[in-house]
């Protein structure tokens, strides 16, 4: 395997979260290791859309996949790695969080955005658990399992 894996970050019915490190370049990466139920039609339709969305969708605001593999059967999507999320953020009584902090963390989330509806997708679970903060504190929008298609330039309304 290509993946070194240090700890579970976290868990949700989707499956488990871990950080790793690729062995090549030693970068840590994220790999979400998807929970498959029994299904006739095989991938789970949430997993496929966000998959398919993240390779289109390339943005600093937007969490980049950075590889699908299969592993000892189950569907392994490995991402950029980010400490922590903006509801942790709020959460943490420590950590207090100044004007200039949250227009930042407002601008990255609209960005993020906007650069979704420019390419005709709906997010569609816009929470602070899915605005996860890079390593220099730039939001990410993540979890695109919800998230729709809605149009194209050419449709007409």
């Amino acid at each position: 395997m290509d993946y070194l894996k240090q700890e579970n970050l976290g868990e949700g019915t989707f499956g488990v979260v871990a950080k790793a490190i690729k062995r090549a370049t030693n970068e840590v990466v994220a790999i979400k290791k998807i929970r498959q139920r029994a299904s006739k039609s095989g991938m789970e339709l949430p997993t496929l859309r966000e998959i398919m969305l993240l390779q289109e969708l390339q943005h600093e605001n937007v969490i980049a996949l950075h590889e699908v593999y299969v592993h000892n059967g189950s569907l392994n999507l490995v991402f950029e790695f980010c400490a922590t999320d903006l509801e942790h953020v709020i959460q943490d009584k420590k950590m207090i969080l100044d004007a200039a902090r949250i227009k930042a963390c407002m601008l990255g989330t609209l960005r993020g955005l906007a650069y979704c509806h420019a390419s005709w997708v709906l997010h569609r679970d816009m929470k602070p658990g899915n605005l996860l903060l890079g390593p220099d504190g730039t939001v990410k929008l993540a979890d695109f399992g919800l998230a729709r298609v809605f149009g194209s330039p050419d449709r007409k309304y």
